[in-house]
């Protein structure tokens, strides 16, 4: 069960509220928004109903545990393959000028 848009906070809450009602074991949740989908993770607690969260946490500690991206790490990592790729490309690059001009 899912809102017809990640991205819209009250529709989120709204989810929980009707997997809340229907009985479900677990939930796992992506929330969008720190403060607003907090009391969502409240909720489900309340009704002993576990969460967990996956890429993004809330204000609310309510959750059991969480699957998130270290994302200043991945940017990083990222940055260092893209500079790698970028040198090695470079050198080809003046290897190949090197052939053809004798060198």
């Amino acid at each position: 069960m899912a809102p017809s848009t990640y991205h819209d906070s009250a529709q989120i809450n709204n989810a929980m509220s009707e997997i809340i009602s229907t009985g479900y074991d677990a939930v796992v949740m992506c929330p969008q928004d720190y403060d607003a989908n907090a009391s969502a993770i409240d909720e489900a607690y309340n009704a002993g109903l576990p969460v967990i969260c996956l890429d993004s946490l809330t204000a609310s500690e309510n959750y059991i545990t969480s699957i998130c991206t270290d994302n200043k790490a991945a940017g990083a990592e990222a940055a260092a393959g893209r500079g790698a790729h970028q040198a090695e490309r470079h050198f080809r690059h003046r290897q190949g000028q090197a052939r053809r001009h004798g060198g």
